[in-house]
């Protein structure tokens, strides 16, 4: 072969390799945006995921800790509620009434938990107070519907409707939101946007934005560089979710009309505490913030029950 038609091969090679390689890279980046934003009909099975060891170090007695609360639960009555979002999904969620209720508490899940047995543990609490209790399922998860979990962006918008649900079944009532995990984002995104009877945010576990809890995670369970598996996600659920992950708590925060409890646990290695410090420091409205120590990923009443429902009852009366 002469010099020009080993120098062509090796080009066409070279080219070949580098589809193949861009091939592969864009597969990956596909399944980390499938696997991560595509839809869950299966809940509360956390302990079966691969970052298992980062939500916390009693992992065990935590679910065992949320099983019992979920059947002490089982006994109370609710009934069904449902909005239909801005993109027409239908949104299904859990009300527990109180008579003569004053005040309802709009709880939102995390990800890939069930709002029954995210809050099973704080629903006594808040009928004790007196108050309603709407526990909501996300969008992409169980009841409702949506092929996507968008971390926060929509989940915010969704929040909206519940809050006018909400308003028309008790058109003189107060609301409370308390989120934990991704429903503390949804919650924080929209904090500059709520009705005047929204009179407090509790905000467990939360996050800065999407794209950091996907650094963090990918850097520091699985030992892998983000660069270009996240960005190629990114892509992908910017084409198919129709969001981007940039969304930042931190600076919807500084913009809050409404007064925000900040909780999280020193321990937690899923979202860690610097993102709840941020987010605290951003604020601008009313705040209180309370980090429990030796907690992990929103195991905070888990760890400290009594510290924790004396954090809500000094915030709560303070509204």
């Amino acid at each position: 072969m002469t010099i020009p038609e080993i120098a062509g091969l090796t080009i066409g090679c070279l080219l070949i390799a580098c589809g193949i390689i861009i091939a592969i890279l864009f597969f990956c980046g596909y399944l980390t945006f499938r696997s991560v934003m595509h839809r869950k009909e299966t809940l509360d099975r956390l302990e079966q995921s691969p970052y298992v060891g980062a939500l916390g170090p009693n992992l065990k007695e935590f679910n065992e800790y949320r099983d019992d609360a979920h059947k002490a639960l089982k006994g109370t009555s609710f009934s069904w509620e449902s909005v239909t979002a801005d993109d027409e999904i239908r949104l299904f969620g859990r009300l527990y009434k109180e008579e003569n209720a004053k005040t309802t508490v709009i709880c939102l899940p995390s990800y890939m938990t069930s709002a029954v047995k995210c809050f099973a543990d704080i629903v006594p609490y808040y009928k004790e107070r007196g108050y309603n209790v709407l526990l909501v399922t996300n969008r992409g998860h169980a009841e409702s519907g949506g092929k996507h979990i968008t971390f926060g962006k929509k989940e915010s918008t969704d929040l909206l409707k519940w809050i006018d649900k909400v308003n028309e079944l008790y058109p003189d009532g107060d609301i409370i939101i308390h989120g934990i995990e991704l429903g503390a984002n949804s919650a924080m995104l929209v904090s500059g946007e709520l009705p005047h009877n929204v009179k407090g945010i509790i905000a467990d576990s939360g996050y800065s934005k999407p794209w950091d809890i996907f650094v963090y995670q990918i850097k520091q369970i699985y030992h892998l560089s983000p660069f270009p598996i996240l960005h190629i996600s990114e892509y992908f659920s910017k084409q198919f979710a129709k969001v981007s992950h940039q969304d930042s708590a931190v600076k919807a925060v500084a913009e809050s009309s409404v007064p925000i409890l900040f909780i999280h646990g020193s321990r937690d290695m899923f979202v860690p505490a610097y993102m709840c410090h941020a987010c605290y420091d951003s604020c601008t409205a009313p705040k209180a913030m309370l980090i429990v120590e030796g907690a992990g990923h929103t195991q905070a009443m888990f760890k400290d029950k009594e510290l924790y429902l004396d954090s809500l009852n000094s915030f709560i009366d303070s509204l």
